[in-house]
């Protein structure tokens, strides 16, 4: 399988919130030798991205934005590991806050 057909299976896992989708795409892309940073931004991201999209539309509401995060958190356990030590220094940082008590945490975790 290319990587183009694992990456549109890791986004339409997210898009579709199929948990066991997102994790298998994700075994799948570290198995085919697929960098995980590339599975991460070009399929699980790129998922998200979609999803945002279609909540800004009213395409989806909040239950179904919340079910793709739990998918995308679940390809996430698995590609996480697989990043080498050396490209963490790639990744954006950033710092983010939520108010003391507030349960609203999907945006914070998300980023």
């Amino acid at each position: 399988m290319s990587n183009e057909e694992i990456l549109k299976k890791l986004s339409d896992a997210v898009v579709g919130g199929k948990v066991n989708d997102s994790k298998a795409a994700a075994q799948e892309a570290l198995d085919s030798g697929m960098a995980a940073l590339d599975a991460i931004n070009d399929g699980l991201v790129a998922g998200m991205s979609i999803v945002g999209e279609k909540y800004a539309a009213h395409q989806v509401y909040l239950p179904q934005v919340l079910r793709s995060a739990h998918t995308m958190y679940a390809g996430l356990d698995i590609l996480l590991p697989a990043i080498p030590k050396d490209d963490l220094g790639k990744m954006l940082k950033a710092a983010t806050c939520v108010v003391e008590g507030d349960v609203h945490d999907i945006g914070k975790n998300i980023v």
